[in-house]
């Protein structure tokens, strides 16, 4: 998350630096992939959980985390 805000707001040239020289976007589109495969197996599962609790950590991690991961890979692009 703070490498994120840090690329985000352009405060510190490192963060991109290091994911591009060290390869981390291949870990981070991985970890895309693997969300998508979690929601595409798991989908309705994951809908009823949203449904019982809008606030369930559950239903809501797998939301959260593929946004950050797609806005932090927009941002590195």
């Amino acid at each position: 998350m703070q490498a994120h805000q840090s690329a985000k707001g352009g405060h510190d040239e490192f963060v991109v630096d290091n994911v591009n020289r060290e390869s981390k976007s291949i870990i981070l589109l991985h970890n895309l992939l693997l969300i998508e495969h979690v929601k595409h197996n798991l989908f309705n599962d994951l809908i009823n959980a949203l449904v019982e609790s809008p606030t369930s950590i559950r239903g809501n991690t797998f939301i959260s985390n593929e946004s950050v991961i797609l806005n932090f890979l927009e941002i590195l692009c």
